[in-house]
């Protein structure tokens, strides 16, 4: 199995993170995101929508993150990652399509200005633009001009934050009547919703959800986790996190003041 990847992707750190939990070995390629690579001829013969991760096995190649999650688990977990009975998994899904659909574009609108833009605003503009009009969504394609040109002042990044917080406050209330996402046991949902409460902590904004104790509980567990630590944080060099916490926490009060 070969995963391509990038070290700050959100969708990319799940995959990972499932990867583990299966104890599955695959080889890694990164693709910068930072320098568009994902946009390149030869990534986008792969994948041609340009968007990590891709998960390619002999000749099937895999472009969704929760596709190759539930195709990892029904190939090799033995579905132990999503719950058996009905009701159960009728609720996983249902989460794990609020996380794709709504949580990673508000998020996105939040990692983009810290984690991409530094890299193309160092470029001619010219060639920045030209990158990001060579995104086959025009619906992407309009939101990072807008963050290129505003960063953390544009509208879509305050629209992110609260959407952030809106769906914490629904996994929260979900959590109050169960010990994980995915119900009696650890899962897919579980592993859906964890890089996106890294990345709140990776830039100090741990408050964007403070106020949510099953939440904050469930972000302890999921820190202890051999899967977590390597999947998720550790993607991210040491020196890296470091810069984002520094970035991050210059940019705490803004930030926060959004929600």
């Amino acid at each position: 199995m070969k995963l391509f990847s990038n070290a700050v992707s959100p969708c990319c750190q799940k995959v990972r993170m499932c990867l583990r939990e299966l104890n599955l070995t695959y080889c890694e390629v990164e693709v910068s995101l930072q320098n568009k690579e994902n946009l390149s001829t030869w990534y986008k013969k792969i994948n041609p929508a340009g968007t990590l991760p891709v998960l390619q096995v002999d000749d099937k190649v895999i472009s969704d993150s929760t596709k190759i999650c539930l195709y990892l688990i029904e190939e090799h977990g033995n579905n132990e990652l999503m719950p058996s009975d009905q009701e159960s998994f009728i609720l996983v899904n249902s989460t794990l399509a609020l996380i794709d659909k709504r949580l990673h574009p508000a998020s996105a609108c939040l990692l983009w200005p810290m984690a991409i833009r530094p890299y193309l605003i160092e470029m001619e503009s010219d060639k920045a633009l030209a990158l990001i009009k060579s995104i086959p969504d025009k619906k992407r394609q309009d939101r990072q001009k807008n963050l290129l040109h505003f960063g953390l002042d544009a509208d879509d990044v305050c629209v992110g934050v609260r959407t952030y917080r809106d769906i914490m406050s629904k996994i929260d209330m979900h959590l109050k009547d169960m010990e994980w996402l995915s119900g009696d046991t650890f899962g897919l949902a579980d592993i859906a919703v964890a890089p996106y409460l890294q990345l709140s902590k990776q830039f100090g904004w741990e408050d964007l959800f403070s106020d949510c104790a099953a939440v904050v509980r469930l972000f302890s567990k999921l820190s202890s986790r051999s899967s977590f630590k390597k999947g998720v944080v550790a993607s991210v060099s040491a020196e890296k996190r470091a810069s984002f916490l520094a970035k991050g926490r210059a940019n705490r009060d803004k930030v926060l003041s959004m929600r």
